[in-house]
Parts: C-alpha cells; sequence; structure tokens
C-alpha cells in the first residue's frame, strides 16, 4: 500500500482525471494540493481537496502533505501531468521498501520516506512556486550521503504541462524562474551541478536550514490575470 499520495495542481482537469484513472495500488490517504485561484480543482471520490485560492508552490504543496500526515512512514509526490501504467507503482512500493527516495521523470514522481525528510528536513519552500526546489532537496540529499534511486518506468509524464497550456502562467513563471535560479545559486555557491557549499549561503547552517522569507512569497506568488 502506499501510504500518502500528493498532487499538486493548478490547471488542466484532464490530465488529473488521467492520473487519478491510472492509480492501481492502493492508497492510504490521496490528498490534492488545490494550486488554483478559484478552488476549481475537480472532486474525486476518496480524494481529499486542500486549497488557499492562491498558489502554494511545490515545496509548500509537498511540506503541507508531510504536515498533514506526520505518521506515514513514506509519501509519494506526483505532478498533475503523470499517467501511470499497470505495475508502475507496485514497482515504486517494492522500491520504497528498501529506499528512502525513489524518483522517475526527475521529480515529477517522487517516493520520499520519513527518515529521509528527518535527515534532509523538509522542503525549501522559498523556491517559489516552482522550479529548483527538486534540485536544492537532490543536493542536500548528497550532503546528507542519501542515495537517490531513479526509477525506470512505462509512466507518461506530459511535462510542465500546466505552464504550457496557459499563456498568463507562462508568463509569471518567466518573471519568477529567474528569481529561483538566483536563490539557489547564492544558496550553494553556484548552479545546479555546479554548486562550491557545503551549507546554505556557506553560513555553517545545517544543509537542511533554511529561513521562511515572508516578503520573497508575497513577490513571487503568482499573480492572477
Amino acid at each position: 500500500m502506499i501510504p500518502v499520495l500528493g498532487v499538486p495542481y493548478i490547471n488542466r482537469p484532464d490530465l488529473l482525471e488521467k492520473l487519478i484513472a491510472s492509480i492501481d495500488e492502493e492508497i492510504g490517504q490521496l490528498i490534492v494540493i488545490d494550486n488554483t485561484f478559484d478552488g476549481s480543482a475537480p472532486v474525486f471520490p476518496s480524494v481529499k481537496n486542500v486549497s488557499a485560492n492562491r498558489n502554494f508552490g511545490v515545496a509548500a504543496s509537498w511540506n503541507l502533505i508531510i504536515k498533514a500526515t506526520p505518521t506515514a512512514p513514506w509519501w509519494l509526490f506526483v505532478n498533475s501531468d503523470v499517467e501511470f501504467f499497470p505495475g508502475d507503482l507496485a514497482q515504486i512500493v517494492e522500491s520504497m521498501q528498501a529506499n528512502d527516495v525513489s524518483t522517475m521523470h526527475g521529480f515529477s514522481i517522487l517516493g520520499v520516506s520519513a527518515r529521509a525528510i528527518g535527515r534532509v528536513g523538509l522542503f525549501d519552500e522559498n523556491f517559489i512556486p516552482a522550479y529548483y526546489e527538486d534540485d536544492d532537496w537532490r543536493y542536500r540529499c548528497s550532503l546528507a550521503s542519501i542515495p537517490i534511486v531513479d526509477l525506470h518506468l512505462s509512466s507518461i509524464h506530459v511535462g510542465s504541462a500546466a505552464i504550457y497550456s496557459d499563456p498568463h502562467l507562462m508568463r509569471e513563471n518567466n518573471r519568477t524562474f529567474q528569481q529561483n535560479k538566483l536563490y539557489y545559486i547564492t544558496k550553494w555557491g553556484g548552479d545546479k551541478n555546479a554548486e562550491q557549499f557545503t551549507t546554505p549561503f556557506d553560513s555553517g547552517c545545517p544543509p537542511s536550514h533554511w529561513v521562511f522569507d515572508l516578503h520573497r512569497l508575497a513577490d513571487l506568488t503568482w499573480r492572477r490575470d
């Protein structure tokens, strides 16, 4: 059984429906974080929708799912534009029984154990609302000597479908992407795969350390059209 399957959602209900329909393993809790501006994520039986009528962001969505289910032994985070093939989820369950972190299609499918969260920490919510939060956590895993197992499954990942299907979201992403890249470079002394620091901002603090920046959240939260 998959204890918790969490999905951040912003648009394309057709793809979310395909994702939900492709689930062929027992799920303890299935949570959709509704990142739409109007709480319009589709509702499915046995699925819990959580909404604040704004875009939480990927890192904050993942953290919210973890905080809402703190006794789970592991979590599976899935992009809303993923569709599983029969047997894919069974392979993920098998991998998570032996590993702390499993990924597929980059971090569009991400299995994370409670032990890994305890050692690496929660996802840095200063990456708003998306991009580089996965690279940050991957790098922190390497600093904590936690291996990431990359699985090769048959599942389909459309890739940035939410952004590419909406010109307004594309404009907003263009506005925030470079800010997230700059934050990453400042935090680790270089872009991904060229990091120089082993502690955030070369501060000597543990790699898990980050401080929530309210002003950054206000500035980078995607705005309505």
